[in-house]
């Protein structure tokens, strides 16, 4: 009888082994990273969505449980997963998509933007998401602007086109060096936060700004310095973050300001900054048809940060990466 109930017991084992063997192990891929208007979207969704210009991301990351840990908690899978999300959008709102002869021209054009020397077709591969929904937007602009819109961009902000900053800035990480990661969404917006209480104090001359850089620079060498950064030009694109550059350098007017100016927060990819215009350095020739070309990409991107904002307000939506 006894030996019954052991053969018994070894048998149900068995059966529970052997079911549990022909059981899936889990995705790792189905965790979530996105909910957006109530739907939820997992690293899946967003890998396989880029499957179809970089097949190799996904095979690596399903292949190689280091990398994936490493890709999960990095700054390049938070931004690719806020560039889904505004393809979603996009998708949400028809706005129409684009030929492939416009994403590339587009890939090419946003990397010169940023300094990055590749191909049109790899900056398509590696920035998809991002290259597709500017592509979309851009497509929505009219096809040419007349001289005299160039020109009323142009004095908008002639610095932009001709002259150069002296700045000082307060940066704070969008990463964690320590952990070897990116910050979320919301440690991302304490940083910001940090900044705007503090452009808020030194516009109402409760703070200076030797004082703010020595309480809030985290960087030994911008302490150091007094935030001091140097001399800057829009077109110094390989050495500082775009959005930095673009917003430093957006709607200082025809007239050169006095005393200093504030620009900020500016939230990058890597840093949140804020900036403080010390000096404009003028150079004497004005002239649109030296700059027609970048006057018009920059009226371009302009509209197209515009159109971007009115379509991602009323959203809801949360990123829920870096995956730790």
């Amino acid at each position: 009888m006894k030996s019954s109930a052991i053969l018994l017991s070894f048998s149900l084992f068995a059966s529970a082994a052997a079911y549990a063997a022909q059981e899936p192990a889990p995705d790792p891929l189905s965790v979530p990273v996105l909910e957006q208007d109530g739907r939820s979207y997992s690293a899946r969704d967003v890998l396989a969505a880029q499957a179809a210009r970089d097949p190799s991301l996904l095979a690596a990351v399903e292949r190689d449980p280091d990398y994936r840990a490493l890709y999960f908690r990095s700054l390049r899978f938070l931004t690719s997963v806020q560039a889904f999300s505004d393809r979603l959008i996009l998708d949400q709102k028809q706005v129409p998509e684009v030929g492939e002869e416009l994403l590339l021209a587009e890939a090419g054009a946003w990397a010169a933007d940023r300094g990055i020397k590749t191909m049109p077709a790899g900056a398509l591969s590696a920035h998809g998401f991002e290259v597709e929904t500017r592509a979309r937007l851009l497509a929505l602009q009219q096809p040419e602007y007349s001289t005299q819109e160039l020109r009323q961009h142009m004095l908008s902000s002639v610095p932009e086109f001709f002259h150069e900053l002296a700045v000082s800035w307060i940066r704070l990480p969008l990463f964690d060096a320590a952990e070897a990661r990116a910050l979320s969404q919301d440690e991302r917006r304490e940083q910001y936060q940090v900044l705007d209480e503090a452009a808020n104090a030194l516009n109402a001359g409760e703070l200076d700004w030797e004082t703010a850089v020595e309480r809030l620079a985290v960087v030994p060498d911008d302490r150091a310095k007094k935030g001091y950064v140097g001399l800057l030009k829009r077109t110094m694109v390989g050495r500082y973050e775009e959005p930095l550059l673009r917003h430093a350098f957006a709607d200082l007017g025809f007239k050169m300001p006095e005393g200093h100016l504030l620009r900020g927060p500016i939230m990058g990819e890597k840093w949140v900054y804020l900036v403080r215009i010390e000096t404009i350095r003028v150079r004497p020739v004005v002239d649109l048809n030296l700059v027609r070309d970048r006057v018009e990409r920059s009226l371009r991107e302009k509209l197209l940060q515009a159109k971007l904002q009115e379509l991602r307000s009323g959203v809801e939506r949360r990123l829920l990466v870096p995956i730790l």
